[in-house]
């Protein structure tokens, strides 16, 4: 699994089911700078080779659950503008831009049940965090992710719409 969207024109964010902090029950989200790699190193079996710009940990989840899928939700992408010919009266600044990540877990406690939860991050939040840590840092979830971000809890999980 390997879902990313670009946060910026160079910038990739990765989910990933390994916690960059190393804990076993969380997963992360990984950004990485697609100026440092060549194109064929930017595959996905090559991606834990590649240093990180930083890492952002998720909450952790009970041991024995597992994560289903990650999905990204994000619109518009970094470097778009309205056409000029629109005469659009406003338009969404790239780094004020809102990304969703959905986030599935197969629960151990409830006989495989799948929880599925919604971060609704700032990119905001995620280019504050990164301007202050040092390259390759991972940033654990209390100091970015606790008081920027909401968390919509289990809603469920549909199979079709």
């Amino acid at each position: 699994m390997c879902a990313f969207i670009f946060i910026a024109e160079n910038l990739a964010l990765v989910a990933t089911v390994k916690d960059p902090l190393g804990s076993a029950s969380s997963a992360g989200l990984v950004v990485y700078n697609t100026n440092h790699s060549s194109p064929a190193k930017l595959q996905v079996d090559y991606l834990p080779d590649l240093p990180c710009e930083c890492s952002f940990a998720l909450p952790t989840h009970d041991p024995g659950d597992s994560v289903w899928s990650m999905r990204f939700h994000c619109d518009p992408a970094p470097g778009w503008a309205p056409p000029t010919t629109l005469s659009a009266p406003f338009g969404i600044e790239p780094d004020k831009r809102l990304i969703v990540v959905d986030y599935e877990l197969e629960r151990a406690s409830d006989e495989g049940e799948i929880a599925t939860f919604s971060f609704f991050i700032p990119l905001s939040t995620l280019l504050a965090n990164m301007s202050v840590v040092d390259l390759g840092c991972s940033v654990p979830w209390e100091q970015w992710g606790a008081k920027g971000t909401c968390v919509v809890g289990d809603h469920g999980h549909w199979s079709s719409w």
